[in-house]
């Protein structure tokens, strides 16, 4: 709440409690032969209204000792960030930065204490009392902005004498760091001196040494440069560091490289061949050539003989070894199997076996280098068929984890089976590669199981087609058979259903209880079930169309329904109100019909909601449905036509506006316009052209009273009827209004008989000069 709203409802409610103390008696009112005493509602009115603005002060109260704890927090951490001591320059720079923004820090802080000071104003003008501790609190949040300038002041002046301590400090640093800088470089050129290659060890060790030193060394340059920054000095290069890091690379390359090499070499030569990972060692040779040979082209321009000399020398070992890598990768291709080491040694002309004693050194005392062309050709042999085969392992070990999604399907107490198009996707790619390996001139060894595993893929596939294809036969059909009237009207057709029905729950049962789909679909028994499945169902369907159409030939008005509506209203025959849904479909004006409780047929409805009575009542009770809907078809035309020809002579009877609301909307607009033909060619008849004018008057004045009408409070079904009548009427006048303008005086002028006139004789004509056809 604002303030000033809330000072306005405190004095409110002090005034309130003041006129009701003021104006209420304490003392009991003496009325004659009555007293009232007035005290009790006079404390309890007093007593709300001061609990009221009491309430709203301690708020208030509340409301400002939290600003000023909040206050207290904030002030506090700015001084405890300023009392912070720094241990290094960068320290000290950032907390210089700090007390710079101090004062901008504050000026928020002061605007909430100008807030607070406001808010403890509206507690102090209505004198209410507070704790020691919130005045204490109060004061204690306006000396802060002062007790913080003093401490920026006090700690900025001690951090100028540390700045210079810091200094001075850093300037030894330097001073020592140049020496040690010194004795790098000196360190590092010791290196050039180096020359016997049986201490690679040693050197190698000494050269990481340096090399973290050397590293150590940069971090502090940098450390020294960002100080000098801070301290607004001039930024030191340290070019020496510089040429050091430089001198010292090509050493660390070449004694680095060197002493890896001969481990690496020892361990390869004297380990078991059998642990000998061959990508590591051709990745690993591959480096350390590269190394080598940079250091010695390095050491060979530099003129430094004694590191060239042993660059080359390691280098020439590392050359000498190379051609035996192909050799290792060949031979510990992780596709040799025992018949590979077979045709190796039949291929060698000895025995080739390899045990935990065999070695690399094993491979040079054999020369096998000579015959390498032939071991590699072995070895890719072996390399080709082990992607065969693990290619076959990962296809089956993907298939142990495909299951059949096999879901009860609503409430027949079967399944269905879903989810087959992600077995689908996988099964199509097994396929592909599988008949990939067939055509692979390495299969020699999986011959057999390739040609297996293709069988079983191709018999799943198989299967799932065939099982898919009964499946959305089986879904189309089994509601339709499951009605005892479709099954009575079609036996052959039933049993047939039946036998299929029969088996799809054997088997959907028997894939619930073994989902894995692999083994499950892999079975030709399966395969012949389905197929012989399909073959009838194909036959129930056929039987169900020939069926339909027996029934559509006996009542045409079928073919506007589709095959699924027609069975529905076939397998409930007994039923006949259920064909009620699809009647507007066979009939378009007809959405419903009327039934008795004897079922018997009496009206019918239109979408509107307007209601025809049949001529005769139709009882379907005991028919086939196309007959009595055939019956209902004729019943309709007759009544109808009974309807019409009732209107027509209950026009001349009874006032117009009367009779358009008594009679159905399509009787009204048809014997509207029959009499407006009678009625023109009789004032033709009698009057000529000044029959014509006469009419032109009539149609006006009966267009004026359906204005009349239209305004005034009609039910629904004759408003439609008004709306389109009105249409007609107004197009009745406007070709009256022509046959006046050119003088029209007999029925026999063209231009009369050339418009859509409507005649009854015995039924009702459209005419229209010599065209002459009954209506609908």
């Amino acid at each position: 709440m604002e303030l000033n709203e809330l000072r306005r409802v405190i004095q409110k409610h002090r005034d309130a409690e003041r006129t009701i103390l003021d104006n209420i008696p304490a003392q009991p009112v003496n009325l004659g032969i009555v007293s009232v005493d007035l005290s009790n509602v006079r404390t309890i009115l007093a007593k709300k209204h001061s609990e009221i603005y009491t309430k709203l002060l301690e708020t208030q109260v509340s409301y400002c000792y939290r600003l000023s704890t909040k206050l207290t927090g904030n002030f506090e951490e700015i001084n405890a960030n300023l009392a912070v001591t720094p241990k290094d320059v960068e320290g000290l720079t950032q907390l210089q930065d700090y007390i710079a923004g101090v004062p901008a820090a504050i000026q928020p802080l002061q605007e909430e204490i100008r807030l607070m000071l406001g808010n403890n104003d509206l507690v102090d003008e209505f004198q209410f009392m507070v704790s020691d501790d919130h005045l204490r609190l109060k004061w204690n949040v306006l000396g802060w902005p002062n007790r913080i300038a003093t401490q920026s002041a006090r700690f900025k002046w001690a951090l100028e004498e540390r700045k210079v301590k810091f200094a001075k400090q850093m300037e030894a640093e330097q001073d020592r760091f140049e020496k040690t800088l010194s004795s790098l470089v000196e360190e590092v050129d010791a290196f050039s001196r180096y020359d016997n290659l049986s201490h690679v060890e040693d050197i190698a060790h000494h050269a990481m040494a340096v090399q973290k030193k050397l590293d150590q060394a940069t971090q502090d340059a940098v450390v020294f440069n960002s100080r000098e920054t801070l301290f607004g000095k001039e930024v030191t290069a340290y070019d020496m560091l510089a040429v050091a890091k430089k001198n010292f690379e090509p050493y660390n390359l070449l004694w680095a490289s060197s002493y890896n090499w001969i481990q690496s070499r020892k361990q390869w030569t004297q380990g078991s061949f059998t642990d000998v990972n061959a990508e590591e060692i051709e990745k690993s040779v591959d480096t350390y050539s590269t190394s080598i040979q940079k250091a010695s082209k390095f050491f060979a321009n530099s003129g430094n003989d004694v590191c060239a000399k042993i660059a080359e020398t390691i280098k020439e070992q590392i050359n000498v070894f190379k051609p035996y890598v192909p050799l290792i990768v060949a031979l510990r291709n992780p596709g040799m199997r025992p018949r590979h080491w077979n045709e190796l040694s039949r291929v060698l002309g000895f025995t080739l076996e390899l045990d935990e004693s065999f070695t690399l050194n094993s491979i040079f005392r054999l020369n096998l280098l000579d015959q390498i062309d032939d071991i590699v050709k072995v070895s890719e042999a072996a390399g080709r068929e082990y992607q065969i085969d693990v290619a076959l392992a990962a296809m089956k070990k993907q298939w142990d984890a495909i299951d059949l999604q096999i879901i009860s399907y609503r409430e027949t107490g079967t399944y269905i089976i879903k989810g087959v198009d992600e077995i689908q996707m996988v099964l199509d790619e097994h396929i592909t590669m599988t008949q990939a390996m067939m055509f692979s001139s390495f299969k020699g060894p999986f011959e057999e199981q390739i040609t297996e595993w293709n069988a079983t893929l191709q018999l799943v596939s198989e299967v799932l087609e065939e099982w898919l294809a009964v499946q959305r036969s089986w879904l189309y059909l089994q509601p339709i058979f499951e009605s005892p009237d479709i099954n009575k009207q079609l036996p052959l057709e039933g049993k047939r259903f039946a036998s299929v029905d029969k088996n799809w729950r054997q088997t959907l049962s028997s894939g619930k209880t073994k989902p894995r789909a692999v083994d499950f679909c892999n079975s030709q028994k399966l395969l012949e079930k389905f197929k012989e499945s399909n073959i009838f169902l194909d036959m129930v369907q056929k039987g169900l169309s020939d069926y339909l159409e027996v029934k559509r030939s006996s009542f045409a008005r079928f073919y506007f329904l589709s095959n699924d509506e027609l069975l529905s209203i076939l397998s409930e025959s007994k039923d006949v109100k259920l064909v009620q849904p699809h009647l507007k479909k066979c009939f378009e004006g007809i959405v419903k019909v009327e039934f008795q409780d004897d079922l018997t047929i009496t009206a019918m409805i239109s979408a509107e909601g307007e209601q025809v009575k049949m001529h005769e009542p139709i009882d379907p009770n005991g028919k086939n449905v196309e007959f009595w809907m055939l019956e209902v078809e004729n019943m309709m035309r007759t009544s109808i036509r009974d309807i019409m020809h009732q209107a027509i002579i209950d026009y001349v009877r009874v006032d117009r506006s009367k009779w358009v609301q008594k009679w159905p909307g399509m009787c009204v607009l048809n014997a509207s316009q029959m009499h407006w033909t009678r009625e023109m060619e009789e004032a033709m008849d009698l009057s000529g052209a000044d029959g014509v004018k006469g009419m032109l008057q009539r149609q006006l004045g009966q267009l004026a009273d359906m204005v009349k009408m239209v305004r005034g409070n009609l039910d629904k079904m004759t408003r439609i009827t008004m709306g389109a009548l009105t249409v007609i009427d107004v197009h009745a006048r406007d070709v009256t209004k022509k046959l006046v303008a050119n003088n029209v005086q007999a029925k026999a002028d063209f231009l009369w008989s050339s418009q859509l006139k409507y005649y009854w004789d015995n039924d009702l004509f459209a005419q229209m000069v010599a065209s002459r056809r009954p209506y609908g």
